[in-house]
């Protein structure tokens, strides 16, 4: 797939208009490792951050505990932990992240089996997500356009899309005899 945010260069936005406590995407951007210098130093940030790999490989630190990632990875770092991630010398990669916090940030993880025990999925809805972010940018491209309820509805999908890819409903048999039943009449 052709990276469709190599339009916007290495960039990030920044929301200033926070709309509540509950949930609260700051800032958002796209960073493209093969024309920027990264650093491997240890952090913590105060904030939650959620990462997506649009191609390319990398690694990421949380504790000493270490992961390898690539295209398609997901990665979600917590406040308050200490983390490293930077890109494979050979293949870096590019990804957008969105960087969020509030009362409702550690719920929503949870509920799409983040925690910092198991902060990288790769979905497998790729295409999806790459869309949702993609969409995110294009509507946010003016400053004049750019407020946290777009970038909030972009996480929000994101979430739903990686919630219900882990957590798939399942119907119980009561209930498929139910269905079955109402669709033969």
């Amino acid at each position: 797939m052709d990276n469709i945010f190599a339009e916007f260069g290495s960039s990030f936005v920044r929301s200033n208009d926070a709309v509540n406590n509950h949930l609260c995407v700051t800032q958002f951007g796209y960073h493209d490792f093969t024309n920027l210098t990264a650093s491997d130093a240890y952090l913590i940030q105060s904030y939650f951050s959620l990462h997506f790999i649009i191609e390319g490989r990398g690694t990421l630190y949380i504790g000493d505990k270490k992961y390898s990632l690539s295209s398609g990875d997901i990665f979600i770092i917590p406040p308050d932990v200490l983390k490293s991630y930077f890109p494979d010398k050979t293949m870096p990669w590019k990804y957008v992240w969105l960087a969020f916090y509030g009362k409702a940030a550690p719920q929503y993880c949870k509920n799409a089996l983040f925690d910092i025990y198991h902060p990288v999925f790769k979905s497998k809805y790729k295409k999806e997500i790459i869309n949702t972010l993609f969409s995110l940018f294009k509507i946010c491209e003016s400053p004049k356009t750019m407020n946290s309820l777009f970038a909030l509805s972009a996480l929000y999908k994101v979430f739903a899309i990686l919630t219900n890819e882990r957590n798939p409903v399942v119907v119980s048999s009561s209930a498929n005899a139910y269905i079955s039943q109402t669709i033969s009449i």
